[in-house]
């Protein structure tokens, strides 16, 4: 085995596949100087430490291959730090747009202190409650889509690390509240959800789930439909449970062709279909599902319909059916 430490000009580890607390006594080391640093191998293999000569040629090729490596992998998180960057800018823009038509910043130029911000505020209030009312569920909206994005996150980037709260959860009610965070979407595309079974079978067969991972799931679920499904169609919702307590979630849609060779391909980070190239997308969403589900000890597959493909605005769709299974 091979271990390595990048050190910069500070003397400090910037890079390791060292593990805390892991004991390399008895491995042999080599320094590679670099720009601005060096570069520590350490190895216990016997070719390597018997013979400098083949050691002394990992050495030289390891330097650039660490370098690019550590730059794909610095790329990589930029990239996903930019899309998530993106998405809250644009969240905390809408909320700053709302906000401002009810009260901005200068209402307060006159106001002397802070008690006479609150007369102003609640004047306006008082003036048009409806207004308020709508903006405070608009407000309640965008901090879900918030909570969910910081979710995602976490689950991109600590995994199993991430403390669950398993309770049982009634799922038609759940996903009927998170549909409600995307009215605009429902309203802009047409698309109109169909739930094919009812609030007592769900409430008598409640999943154990961790809610807010299931949140992030399906607000990333519902993400990509909006930005996929063919406009005036439907998605239907569909929930059946087997004698020995195993579930099934079928959520069925019209949305844009996945190919064949792409079908395993779905739920791997970054990856993008050929079909979904013409759409604003970072191949994040699908991987996060996945992730989410797995913690949850459930697992999801898609299977698309290949005959029922059709034309719409020049993008070919199928009926693709998502299945989300596990254990009541």
């Amino acid at each position: 085995m091979i271990y390595f430490q990048k050190i910069n000009s500070k003397s400090e580890i910037v890079a390791s596949n060292i593990k805390e607390g892991q004991d390399l006594s008895g491995y042999k080391t080599r320094e590679i100087p670099i720009e601005n640093g060096l570069i520590i191998l350490f190895t216990n293999e016997p070719i390597l430490t018997k013979n400098s000569k083949i050691f002394k040629l990992v050495r030289d090729i390891s330097s650039p291959v660490i370098d690019c490596v550590l730059k794909d992998m610095n790329e990589d998180f930029l990239e996903k730090i930019v899309s998530h960057s993106h998405t809250l800018k644009k969240i905390q823009g809408q909320l700053k747009q709302k906000i401002d038509t009810i009260i901005d910043n200068h209402m307060f130029i006159s106001s002397k202190d802070y008690a006479e911000q609150i007369g102003i505020v609640s004047k306006k209030v008082s003036e048009n409650p409806e207004l308020v009312a709508e903006t405070l569920i608009y407000f309640k909206k965008r901090i879900f889509e918030i909570d969910a994005h910081i979710l995602s996150f976490e689950i991109l980037h600590l995994g199993g690390e991430i403390n669950l709260d398993l309770r049982p959860h009634n799922i038609r009610r759940l996903i009927m509240n998170i549909l409600h965070a995307f009215e605009d979407e429902i309203n802009t595309s047409n698309i109109k959800p169909i739930f094919e079974f009812e609030d007592q079978y769900a409430e008598i067969n409640k999943i154990t789930l961790d809610y807010k991972t299931i949140n992030t799931i399906f607000y990333n679920f519902f993400d990509n439909t909006f930005k996929y499904a063919k406009p005036y169609s439907k998605i239907k919702f569909n929930f059946l449970c087997r004698e020995n307590r195993n579930f099934e979630i079928k959520i069925v849609m019209n949305s844009l062709r996945i190919e064949k060779d792409e079908i395993d391909k779905v739920f791997i980070l970054g990856a993008r279909g050929k079909n979904a190239k013409k759409t604003e997308g970072s191949g994040i969403g699908m991987y996060v599902i996945k992730k989410a589900l797995e913690l949850n000890n459930f697992k999801i597959e898609v299977v698309p319909d290949y005959s029922s493909m059709e034309l719409y605005d020049d993008q070919q769709y199928v009926i693709n059916e998502f299945v989300i299974s596990g254990h009541l």
